[in-house]
């Protein structure tokens, strides 16, 4: 979470130099996968340690 406020201040602070527009958009399109991939990560997780796989049931 703290690394995604600096992330969002650091662009602010980017989007306020001119012609930085571009790399506004790489640093937005890139946070938004590395977001999306983590929660993906962070589900697949709850749900692997939450449900008892076919393995430790033997």
């Amino acid at each position: 979470m703290v690394s995604l406020i600096l992330l969002g201040t650091f662009v602010l602070a980017l989007g306020r130099v001119p012609g930085m527009e571009s790399w506004i958009a790489v640093c937005a399109i890139a946070s938004l996968v590395l977001v999306s991939v983590a929660m993906v990560l962070a589900v697949r997780e709850m749900v692997t340690r939450g449900r008892p796989t076919p393995s430790s049931r033997r």
